[in-house]
């Protein structure tokens, strides 16, 4: 659905004139033959973004998860239910995208070796305060999963996931965090 062969890019994707994120890789490496990506993470090439089609419900999440198999299970999970994801791990791409993009959510893991999810949840706080945030972690090495959560809710997360979690335990939290009475009010006020 939408625009012709030559209006999709080598994946399949349909070209639209906005930005698509590309996840990062740990590397910090961007491969893509026939484009370039900047350091933000946008790919683009021959005067053309390329962009995931928009997904049924039209809401976005964004998805800041360390652990490969973790992020693409959710990714996974996410885009089955019909949200529009992006995935990412670098803190340079997550503070970019939670200051520049509007996601309707923010699901981040708490202890990461690059960014902590704190600051993440900061930065959403800051940049966009009703954007609602999920934090997810399965503990540490330094910290436990319980004082991990309650350090997140502390600085904003207004729904944690205690990892490892299934399929109906990420969506119901998803839907929680999505109806809660913040997020609904701040719709409503920017009407």
């Amino acid at each position: 659905p939408g625009g012709c062969d030559a209006d999709r890019d080598n994946r399949g994707r349909v070209l639209r004139g906005a930005p698509h994120v590309r996840s990062q890789s740990k590397s910090n490496n961007y491969r893509n033959s026939g484009s370039s990506v900047d350091l933000l993470g946008f790919q683009f090439g021959d005067g053309w973004y390329s962009m995931p089609e928009p997904s049924q419900s039209g809401q976005s999440i964004l998805v800041v998860e360390d652990d490969a198999p973790t992020r693409a299970f959710i990714t996974s999970a996410l885009q089955q239910a019909g949200y529009n994801v992006t995935a990412a791990t670098g803190k340079t791409e997550v503070m970019a995208l939670v200051r520049f993009h509007p996601f309707d959510l923010v699901m981040t893991d708490v202890i990461m070796p690059e960014i902590d999810g704190t600051e993440v949840i900061q930065a959403v706080k800051k940049y966009r305060r009703a954007v609602p945030v999920i934090a997810m972690s399965g503990g540490g090495s330094v910290m436990t999963s319980e004082f991990s959560l309650n350090l997140a809710k502390a600085v904003g997360a207004g729904v944690v996931l205690n990892k490892p979690f299934r399929t109906e335990e990420l969506l119901a939290s998803v839907e929680k965090a999505l109806g809660s009475d913040e997020y609904q009010n701040a719709i409503v006020q920017a009407l």
